[in-house]
């Protein structure tokens, strides 16, 4: 073995290499790497390369590709080469969360090559994940004597001289970069200033000018609204300044959602890393900050780069099932359980989607082999539980759940759902009783609050109910959780038909939590009913934007526009929802109806109304969505094949009968007259 080699670099320095150290702990196929001590001047920092054997081999493979392109850089010592050679390497252990041979390697990079871009940069965002702000500071420092004016450079400098308690330091720097983000073209112009805004807004809190905090934070959540950080800081300058009532509004909203900008080097390093532990780590931050599409991108190509491992495919349903796709992650979970069968929570995963989903016997089938085989876990047992109740199996329920109980007596939720057994199998008393105790033990367990006053209204106790609630929220209780108080209060008040007390209380739940979309479907469900239609849209709007991916929300925002004169906006409405949600069928046909008939006539299109209606009679062959077909037929101008289509509907619904026969077959007469006459069919509303 070689343990010591001359070579000359350009200049004629000599090159002393020291012992040779074998990559990947020997592993086939690693190279042999001579570590340097020094190239001419430079002192260089010993890479501890990692052992891979314990890695998926995608990872370990391009991490090999990497060490052996350094091993033939290392042999022929020209600085610059090596230097992009360590750089690559550093930024591939980076990537895949190996943070010692990454910094070391940065090191090296920096080092022979100090104007290379963008080792020191790098270096400063993983000393930055290490939690070594001043290392970070540093390397920043360095990096804007390359790149004075790297927006994200400054940024991070700034953000990490706040971790410092330096906020006199970190206000400079935040000002030049919202100096150089106002050049930038207007979307970069705007994120980068919201992230430099919301930085200096903390900074300026710090120091104790909530006033000025709060004007930089509004700044930040009028250019990303998402931003619950900007929000949550927002609110507690507020707090600061002694508003409290902003503040607690503030804090009843979602808190969750980072203030992002774009940082190109960092995507980049990420991107470097294509095996699958890369891909996860990629997946699980983009989930965490609530980027579900790319979360889903990341867990895919994770899931197939590694189709035997069950991990990949557990996250990847997880991240459809938050964005809404729940049957392409049950077939996803479904996959996973072919490759490998014995994996208990890829089954325990998918048995709960398929509950989430009302696919209640399937589900109960799965849950009930994980119980079988595991039959101490304790969140096999509750969600079997659910499963059965939501297929009306109440009875069954009871063993699963004191299976739960006995596993684990803290157990409220369990608790309360036997309860909840006991008034269905018409112990009303008992569950009262169980009820109330498990109340005084956990006050704030709304569920059981909740149910307790369903049972008081039950025998005519609304008083009781209100009382019960009253004391909920006179514990303090904020957020989504008083806001539930509220919409239940509500719906109190519509029974005892107190009109004024009931708007009091939706008004209460939205004041209380504005993003929460179920409030304000609730109210524009009772404006709807009041034929309130403007305010109605109102507040389905404000679902839809707290809520991009609620088809009722969409959907209802359309109805309601329509029912309000506004078809315009009814149908762009209707539109971006269905670019939203492609395969809502309500939104295909409600978009298909409003083509058809909308009373003006800058907003109808009788060959996209019919071709919409079409897919949706083709989903699902019912009534309304024949009916539409036949208007959309007419509306394109083809008025035999709508008489031949409502006559051929009419003739079916003639031969069925049924309770509503009377009524609709009026409807489709009163329709097939206007298509003989060659004329279409209008609405003033959608349905």
């Amino acid at each position: 073995m070689r343990t010591m080699k001359t070579l000359r670099n350009g200049a004629g320095a000599l090159l002393v290499l020291a012992a040779l150290i074998c990559a990947a702990g020997c592993s086939d196929g690693a190279p042999s790497l001579v570590q340097p001590q020094r190239l001419g001047d430079v002192e260089l920092v010993k890479v501890e390369h990692p052992n891979l054997s314990s890695i998926d081999p995608a990872s370990a493979e391009q991490l090999l590709a990497a060490q052996r392109a350094l091993a033939a850089a290392l042999e022929r010592a020209e600085p610059a080469e090596l230097a992009r050679k360590f750089g690559r390497l550093g930024q591939l252990y980076h990537a895949y969360g190996m943070a010692e041979p990454a910094a070391a390697a940065y090191a090296n990079a920096e080092a022979l090559a100090p104007e290379q871009w963008p080792w020191p940069y790098l270096a400063a965002v993983l000393s930055a994940e290490g939690g070594d702000a001043a290392a970070s500071v540093a390397a920043c420092e360095r990096a804007l004597a390359l790149r004075p004016g790297d927006i994200p450079t400054l940024i991070r400098a700034a953000r990490e001289h706040l971790l410092l308690a330096e906020p006199a330091l970190a206000i400079p720097r935040f000002r030049q970069a919202i100096e150089a983000a106002s050049e930038k073209p207007v979307e970069e112009a705007e994120q980068f200033g919201a992230a430099a805004r919301y930085g200096l807004g903390r900074a300026l809190a710090a120091q104790g000018d909530n006033a000025a905090a709060i004007e930089q934070f509004e700044a930040v959540l009028a250019a990303q609204p998402e931003a619950g950080a900007a929000r949550y800081s927002l609110a507690l300058s507020y707090r600061a300044l002694g508003e409290v009532d902003k503040a607690r509004r503030l804090l009843a909203q979602p808190s969750a959602g980072e203030v992002t900008f774009p940082d190109p080097e960092y995507r980049l390093m990420r991107a470097a890393a294509e095996g699958t532990g890369a891909l996860m780590h990629r997946g699980g931050e983009a989930l965490m900050a609530g980027r579900l599409d790319e979360a889903i991108e990341a867990y895919r190509a994770a899931a197939d780069s590694a189709p035997q491992d069950p991990e990949p495919r557990r996250n990847l349903a997880l991240a459809l099932l938050r964005s809404g796709a729940v049957a392409e992650a049950i077939e996803e979970l479904r996959d996973g359980l072919e490759r490998t069968p014995d994996d208990l929570l890829l089954r325990f995963d998918l048995g709960s989607a398929l509950s989430a989903s009302g696919e209640t016997d399937l589900a109960i089938e799965e849950l009930t082999r994980v119980v079988e085989q595991a039959p101490d876990f304790v969140a096999g047992h509750f969600n079997l539980a659910n499963a059965l109740i939501r297929a009306g199996r109440w009875a069954e329920a009871g063993r699963p759940l004191r299976r739960v109980v006995e596993l684990d007596p803290r157990h409220t939720n369990a608790r309360y759902l036997l309860a909840m057994r006991l008034q269905q199998q018409g112990q009303g008393g008992k569950a009262e009783h169980d009820l109330r105790r498990l109340l005084a033990e956990h006050p704030d367990h709304l569920p059981s609050r909740q149910g307790l006053a369903a049972l008081l209204i039950g025998r005519g106790d609304a008083g009781g109910a209100v009382a019960l609630y009253r004391q909920a929220l006179e514990r303090g209780l904020s957020g989504r959780p008083a806001a539930q108080i509220h919409l239940a209060l509500a719906e109190i008040e519509k029974r005892r038909n107190r009109p004024v007390a009931q708007q009091a209380s939706f008004r209460a739940a939205i004041a209380t939590a504005p993003g929460f979309a179920a409030a304000r479907l609730a109210w524009a469900a009772e404006l709807s009913r009041q034929r309130r239609w403007p305010e109605a849209a109102e507040q389905f709007l404000a679902a839809a934007r707290a809520e991009p991916k609620n088809g009722t929300a969409q959907l209802g925002a359309g109805q309601t526009l329509a029912a309000a004169g506004d078809w315009p906006a009814a149908r762009q409405t209707l539109e971006q929802a269905l670019d939203q949600l492609p395969q809502e069928l309500t939104l295909i046909h409600a978009l298909a109806r409003l083509l058809a008939v909308a009373p003006k006539d800058s907003v109808r299109d009788g060959q996209r109304a019919l071709e919409l209606a079409r897919v949706a009679y083709s989903e699902e062959p019912n009534i309304a969505h024949a009916e539409t077909v036949a208007m959309a037929m007419a509306e394109a101008g083809d008025f035999a094949s709508a008489d031949e289509w409502i006559s051929s509907l009419l003739r079916r619904v003639e031969e069925s009968g049924g309770p509503r026969y009377a009524e609709v077959a009026g409807r489709l007469k009163k329709d097939r007259r206007r298509y003989r006459r060659g004329r279409a069919v209008r609405r003033e509303v959608l349905w």
